[in-house]
């Protein structure tokens, strides 16, 4: 049922992973289409002061034009607030900004 899916389930690579590279493929979630090879990546500037994250291949399960009106704006705002989130914790003290 839609209630016990979460919105989106993610799977760590450690393969493909490095110390300034964490990435994760998107691999399920009610948010997310069936053949969606999305992946979320987490990336460590050079200067080691900033850390950027970007969505790749994402799909989403809503019809483009109403993911651009809900799903995306949700996005902005999750992002937001997850940047938010990590510059009061440990991320702060090591000097990253995001």
């Amino acid at each position: 049922a839609f209630c016990q899916k979460s919105m989106l389930e993610l799977t760590f690579s450690p393969n493909r992973s490095t110390p300034d590279r964490q990435l994760f493929y998107i691999t399920g979630g009610f948010l997310v289409a069936k053949n969606s090879k999305g992946r979320l990546e987490f990336r460590e500037s050079p200067t080691s002061s900033h850390v950027f994250a970007a969505i790749h291949d994402f799909k989403p399960s809503l019809p483009w034009w109403i993911y651009r009106i809900t799903q995306a704006p949700a996005h902005r705002f999750v992002m937001w607030a997850f940047g938010k989130f990590l510059n009061r914790r440990n991320f702060r003290r090591k000097g990253w900004h995001l």
